[in-house]
């Protein structure tokens, strides 16, 4: 065990109590005009991202653009508002 810096901590992905995930949460996390990265491999749920974001979106009144890569490699979600 070993304590944290603030600069370690703050670059940490966490989650806390509840259902949510990690993706959620960076999802969560992001400025507008910021982009978040998801390779296919990485994405190991039986549904479309497109899903927790569109449940983001309504629950916390926010927009997000989510494309998949010409190749199908993976997705890219930017904030818009």
């Amino acid at each position: 065990m070993r304590k944290l810096t603030p600069e370690e901590y703050a670059q940490m992905n966490l989650r806390g109590r509840g259902r949510r995930s990690a993706f959620a949460a960076a999802v969560l996390r992001l400025e507008v005009d910021e982009v978040l990265y998801l390779p296919k491999e990485e994405w190991k749920k039986t549904y479309h991202p497109s899903q927790t974001i569109y449940t983001i979106k309504k629950r916390y009144n926010r927009k997000f653009e989510l494309l998949t890569e010409v190749n199908d490699k993976g997705w890219t979600v930017r904030r818009l508002k």
